[in-house]
């Protein structure tokens, strides 16, 4: 059987390693899989550190000596590479270079970043990386496939939608902290707004439509995630002593079973994004049949166009909108079982399996 190799240089450090294990599960059908990461399980080989964590030199030499480890690895090792990119940034040039030989590799890009005018020469490294030392790409954003087609247009980009979430939902109680117990309030609506708080989350839509919020309103907001962009500072520091009681707020990283107590006991998703080219938190909160409110962008409009029990939608800025949604929401309502059942049924998989074989078929008979 072909050896097939995972390669995820962020893992455990933002929540990836959910997402390694989805795309084990799918890959082994035809491949012996193994991820290469910063942690170890049963399908995962702890080949680099998490050079996320420590101050800036600790950093720099966990990188170090994660692109020495990996690069021993890498030529030990012979099979089929998969990169996970996540906003092809300056780390994922590294990686995709120690990667050259024979441009087996297959970059799967989850975002991209947009780079600033002072960042030019970056650009143009990236093109020359992302042109000529990958054999395909994968994506499951439209939006991102025609911007890698501008960038690398003699490369393949294989577009498929983001796979389903079936991980086991079931969590330690040990392993979650008190301050994790004390966001949900029992007597409350739960609404959680997850992950790491950038500006594009949409933190300040929310607190700012608490302006509208009836008294009445019998709702709590939990924010659970690292503070990347003071948000807080930016948003929920300013509200009033009312306006701030809807709130339950936790600026940490989120461990796994800590995730799944959250999602089990939220009631609604809030997904108020400014920006996004696809979404896995959405994913999870499907995987649990939790109802979202959505904001107005394109990617969620097609999702709610055909899935009409996934939740409610606002267009973005329109804040009296979205406090009159949060004033109508109620216990027990969830996505129907019938549209979860016709969302997870993921028939795309097989294609995407056929459409990937094709593509390492050719790069082998080179």
């Amino acid at each position: 059987m072909q050896k097939l190799f995972i390669v995820d240089s962020v893992g455990k450090s933002s929540g990836m390693h959910l997402y390694d294990e989805l795309m084990y599960n799918l890959f082994k059908r035809e491949y012996a899989v193994e991820v290469v990461s910063n942690y170890r399980s049963g399908y995962a080989s702890r080949v680099l550190t998490n050079f996320y964590l420590g101050n800036p030199l600790q950093k720099v030499v966990g990188l170090l000596l994660s692109m020495v480890k990996f690069l021993q690895f890498y030529h030990r090792q012979k099979g089929i590479y998969i990169y996970q990119s996540f906003g092809m940034r300056f780390i994922d040039m590294i990686f995709i270079m120690l990667m050259f030989r024979k441009k087996q590799l297959v970059v799967l890009v989850h975002d991209i970043y947009p780079i600033t005018e002072s960042r030019r020469f970056f650009a143009i490294v990236r093109n020359v990386v992302y042109r000529h030392f990958c054999s395909a790409y994968v994506t499951h954003s439209r939006e991102i496939r025609q911007r890698l087609m501008s960038i690398s247009p003699v490369s393949r980009v294989i577009y498929t939608p983001h796979f389903r979430y079936t991980f086991d939902k079931v969590y330690e109680k040990g392993m979650i902290r008190p301050e994790v117990y004390d966001l949900v309030c029992s007597d409350k609506l739960n609404l959680l707004l997850f992950g790491s708080m950038r500006e594009t989350k949409g933190l300040g839509d929310v607190c700012s439509a608490m302006r509208f919020a009836s008294s009445a309103l019998n709702v709590n907001i939990i924010v659970a995630g690292k503070n990347k962009e003071d948000q807080l500072e930016k948003h929920y520091q300013g509200l009033d002593e009312r306006e701030r009681k809807y709130f339950s707020i936790l600026d940490s990283h989120i461990n796994d079973d800590e995730m799944k107590y959250l999602f089990q006991k939220m009631d609604y998703l809030l997904l108020p994004y400014t920006e996004i080219n696809q979404s896995g938190i959405m994913d999870i909160g499907i995987n649990y049949r939790k109802k979202m409110i959505f904001s107005d962008l394109a990617y969620f409009k097609k999702i709610l166009q055909t899935y009409r029990s996934f939740g409610y939608m606002f267009a973005r800025g329109d804040l009296r909108t979205l406090a009159r949604i949060l004033s109508v929401l109620r216990k027990d309502d969830v996505i129907s079982l019938s549209e979860y059942n016709e969302y997870v049924l993921t028939y795309e998989e097989d294609a995407f399996l056929n459409a990937m074989g094709r593509v390492w078929k050719q790069q082998f008979s080179k």
